[in-house]
């Protein structure tokens, strides 16, 4: 699927996300930035797999094939929303529908899930595995590693940042968020208003070649258990932009961490911007 910001690939192979990547910003190689984690392989989940209580169910919701129905998907960015739905069953009971819907020019993208197993119905965690990216998308001293990060709907000043030595003290945050999941330098990947709901976070290293001085890679994996899925959950999927972000919900700038000096930062980041934006120059 690929709208003006994203491309974005699934597997129907548990109707999962493969590949997010953001069309207007370059990794080092100069190709779109990939926002989703290939170097644990199969050991750890891709984003928007599925859990539930039955280990057994949980296998087959994530590995099973999917038929795959919903508007068709022209080749090339869509012109308007785009709705995509994944659906198992099988002859033991258990049948799951996933539902994603994308717009034209956004970083969101809505996800729904309906799993029954038998006449239980049943709702499931989502979860979204390492991230953010398989580089980091920023180095130096004062790069910003991935962590968790969220904020309660009450309380939208509130933010919490979860560095892994936090996720060793305590795993999970049950609340009512305004947004909560993992972030790093520049980007993030979050469930916006999720509701009541449980967040779970795992901190996830990648030691460095033998041999190497690098310093070991880490990222930070999360899982979201909401009580229910409808209305489908939004994730936005995207750059750490200030404008962009203040398009969608104003509160949802608190994502970006400006420390104390937020007052005076932010108004003087928008009015940097947009004078960059008119003469193409930060100095003047």
């Amino acid at each position: 699927v690929e709208n003006a910001e994203v491309i974005a690939t699934f597997t129907n192979r548990g109707g999962r996300l493969k590949s997010w990547r953001l069309k207007h910003f370059a990794d080092e190689k100069g190709e779109p930035v990939e926002l989703v984690s290939h170097e644990f392989g199969d050991a750890q989940p891709m984003p928007f797999s599925l859990r539930v209580p039955d280990s057994s169910a949980t296998s087959t919701l994530n590995s099973a094939l999917y038929a795959i129905s919903g508007q068709p998907l022209s080749e090339g960015p869509i012109s308007s929303p785009a709705d995509l739905r994944f659906e198992y069953k099988d002859s033991a009971g258990l049948s799951v529908s996933k539902r994603f819907r994308f717009e034209p020019t956004s970083y969101i993208v809505s996800f729904g899930a309906v799993v029954n197993v038998g006449d239980q119905s049943i709702v499931p965690a989502i979860e979204w595995g390492p991230g953010l990216g398989v580089v980091d998308s920023a180095t130096g001293r004062y790069a910003v590693k991935p962590r968790g990060l969220f904020t309660p709907a009450a309380s939208v000043k509130d933010v919490k940042r979860l560095a892994a030595a936090d996720v060793a003290k305590q795993t999970n945050y049950q609340g009512d968020f305004l947004f909560a999941g993992v972030d790093d330098h520049y980007f993030m990947s979050a469930a916006l208003q999720s509701g009541p709901s449980t967040i779970s976070f795992k901190d996830l290293t990648i030691p460095p070649p033998a041999g190497s001085t690098t310093p070991p890679r880490e990222l930070m994996s999360y899982t979201l258990e909401p009580t229910k899925l409808e209305p489908p959950i939004r994730f936005y999927v995207g750059p750490k932009a200030f404008d962009t972000l203040y398009a969608i919900d104003p509160n949802l700038t608190n994502a970006v961490d400006f420390g104390f000096f937020r007052i005076i930062v932010a108004p003087l980041l928008r009015t940097l911007n947009s004078i960059n934006g008119v003469i193409g120059n930060y100095g003047w």
